[in-house]
Parts: structure tokens; C-alpha cells; sequence
């Protein structure tokens, strides 16, 4: 498009498969896309590959957190390329 599409990225990195956020973090986020009109995104590097994902993709722990599987949410990541074609189509 125009290249107007905003994001606010929270950015984690992980040696694991699994990456847990507090949900104090993706409020924080929420709210601070909300503020510039952004779109929130979370982005993890596992190992050595970034994966992005939208907040409300991430599963639920019994305990609160939010919680992606590197392998088992493999159907919900987009990578570096597919933001950039969010941009620039």
C-alpha cells in the first residue's frame, strides 16, 4: 500500500522452544499500539530465525502467561518477509 501500516513489536529471544510473556507485557503492548494507532506484534527469535505472531494467537498457561511453541505453533508465525508484504501490498 501506501507504507503507512504501523507496528509495535515487543521482541523476546530464546535458546528453548517455548517462550513464555507476562500478561502485564502484552497489555503494555496493546496499550501502547493503541496510542499510535499501531498493530501489536510479538517477535521471537528461536535460535537464529525471527518468527512474528499477532498477541492473540499465543496460547494461555493455567498460571496466565501467554506461552508459543516454537514447533507447535509453527501454523500461526510469519516471518520478516511476510510483514514486509503486510506494508508493501
Amino acid at each position: 500500500g501506501n507504507g503507512s501500516q504501523i507496528f509495535a513489536i515487543e521482541c523476546k529471544s530464546t535458546k528453548h522452544k517455548i517462550q513464555y510473556i507476562e500478561e502485564d507485557q502484552i497489555q503494555q503492548l496493546h496499550d501502547f499500539a493503541k496510542k499510535f494507532g499501531a498493530t501489536p506484534l510479538i517477535a521471537i527469535k528461536f535460535s537464529t530465525k525471527w518468527h512474528f505472531y499477532h498477541p492473540h494467537e499465543m496460547e494461555r498457561t493455567p498460571s496466565g502467561k501467554h506461552m508459543l511453541h516454537k514447533e507447535k505453533h509453527v501454523d500461526r508465525k510469519k516471518e520478516f518477509e511476510d510483514i514486509l508484504n503486510l506494508v508493501l501490498d
